[in-house]
């Protein structure tokens, strides 16, 4: 779910809407996800008869707002960094790979 939110993020805010993933790999995690789904389903099938908590996938991904925003942050700083290092843009890509890594002096 982390990736998903990640992965979207990017493509919607830095590449237009483009897929980030080649299709083979956006199948797979696809995949991944509908199995977690089915897992989720399938254990609160089991919780509900025996009366315990469920797995609320919604609130699961909510709480992990702030993961996906810092995931979200630091692939796109690294990205940049590499892209100003492989440029020779002098040494510009510090400043952004400063925002994932501090680098000491």
């Amino acid at each position: 779910m982390l990736i998903e939110a990640v992965l979207n993020r990017i493509s919607r805010e830095c590449l237009n809407g483009h897929p980030v993933l080649i299709p083979e790999a956006a199948g797979i995690l696809e995949d991944q996800l509908e199995a977690l789904k089915t897992f989720c389903a399938e254990f609160n099938r089991i919780a509900e008869g025996r009366q315990e908590r469920s797995i609320d996938l919604g609130a699961v991904e909510t709480s992990m707002q702030l993961t996906i925003d810092e995931s979200f942050q630091k692939t796109v700083n690294l990205a940049r960094a590499q892209t100003l290092a492989d440029r020779g843009e002098g040494q510009s890509w510090r400043e952004a790979l400063n925002k994932v890594c501090p680098l000491t002096s």
